[in-house]
């Protein structure tokens, strides 16, 4: 009954915006020149970084614990801060959505995880395990939110499942190669010190991508 004239509403949106026109061309075609798109490209190394980071790093939580000098037990209890803070981002980010749009929070989504990081690989006394489990959780719950309304807002709905798909197979590419990858620093006698300011580096470049790639957009939201 809520629904009733929703086609016809959603057709006037698309009419507005002026995505009517969808790709052509088959499956194969399609993906192909989603991958020739410049704006896409420079807008992935951000959508793969937390996956990526979140997940090398859990992953070899115990020789981290073991390096550090702290409790595994303390370590894992850290992970219900993960949670609490992941939940607080997603609100808190959907909040900011509605009100600023996703496009202006898009370039400043992953910097929570970068100082979380930076804390991680700086930090080592054992109240660093929780400070980096609230930055890193809460920066998890930014990303699902914020890059989910980002993608609509630049490409509209036309080609959202397209986009979504290609995004997600992405993340989880990266985040199966984040363990193998990070063992085999690991066991070449990288310091983990080395390693976490090496993942906030990749944040601050994706997060520079990022300005580049929505930095027009940005403009146009201000105009």
């Amino acid at each position: 009954w809520l629904l009733r004239g929703q086609r016809e509403r959603h057709d006037r949106v698309l009419a507005r915006d002026g995505q009517q026109g969808r790709m052509h061309g088959g499956l194969l075609v399609q993906y192909a020149a989603l991958f020739r798109e410049r704006r896409f490209l420079l807008i992935l190394p951000a959508i793969v970084t937390p996956g990526f980071i979140n997940t090398g790093i859990f992953f070899h939580q115990v020789p981290l614990i073991e390096a550090r000098g702290w409790s595994l037990a303390w370590f894992a209890g850290s992970f219900s801060v993960y949670a609490g803070a992941s939940i607080l981002g997603t609100l808190i980010s959907g909040y900011l959505v509605d009100r600023l749009r996703a496009l202006r929070l898009m370039p400043f989504y992953i910097l929570p995880l970068g100082v979380a990081c930076v804390v991680l690989a700086f930090g080592g006394d054992p109240m660093t395990a929780p400070l980096f489990m609230a930055l890193a959780g809460f920066g998890t719950g930014c990303s699902a939110t914020v890059t989910t309304s980002m993608w609509a807002e630049v490409y509209g709905v036309a080609r959202l499942g397209t986009i979504r798909s290609v995004a997600a197979t992405l993340m989880v590419l990266s985040t199966a190669a984040a363990p193998g990858a990070l063992g085999v620093l690991i066991d070449l006698g990288v310091s983990f010190s080395a390693l976490f300011l090496g993942c906030a580096a990749f944040v601050a470049f994706a997060t520079a991508l990022l300005f580049v790639a929505v930095g027009g957009e940005l403009r146009k939201t201000r105009d």
